[in-house]
Formats: C-alpha cells, structure tokens, sequence
C-alpha cells in the first residue's frame, strides 16, 4: 500500500517541510546566542583582559620602584638561564650535525 503522503502533490509537502524548518529554527532562536551577544560578551572578555594586563603592569612598576637592586638581580639570573639555555640548544644541534 502506498502511504497518503505519496499521493500529496509536492507543493504541499516542500511548504510543509519549509514551515516545519521555520519552526524548528524559531524553537532554537531562543537557545542559540545571537551575533551581537557573542561580540558583546567577546568585547566583555577582552576588556577584562585589558585590566588584568594593567593590574599586573602596575604591581610590577611598583614592585621595580620599591625594589631596584632584587629586581635588577632577578632580571639578570633569568637572562643568565636563558643563555645557558640557548647555548645548550645550540650546542646539542651542533653535536648531533657533526
């Protein structure tokens, strides 16, 4: 037996079919965020981001300010490791070239 939906002409099923997707969409608008709340939360985040970046700048201002010579010898230990770093690198690939 064919089902009575074969026998309906195909105008009436594609006008079915598009008010069933405008209704599902229209059920989902709700759930999904809109382009302006996902900018305007992505503006939010990077605001925050922004403060944070000036809080920490402002402790470490202060902090150099308050603490010339510990931050001058912090500054050249961490150059000193990052040499010593790099010239292993360096030497490791030289080693393993030749």
């Amino acid at each position: 037996m064919i089902p009575d939906i074969a026998l309906t002409p195909m105008g009436t099923q594609s006008r079915e079919t598009m008010e069933a997707a405008a209704a599902t969409q229209d059920a989902l608008a709700w759930k999904l965020p809109s382009e302006d709340r996902v900018v305007e939360s992505m503006f939010g985040q990077a605001d925050e981001a922004g403060d944070q970046v000036r809080k920490a700048s402002d402790f470490a201002l202060g902090y150099v300010r308050h603490e010339p010579i510990k931050t001058l010898l912090i500054a050249a230990a961490a150059g000193a490791l990052l040499m010593v770093v790099v010239s292993m690198a360096v030497g490791s690939r030289k080693l393993a070239r030749g």
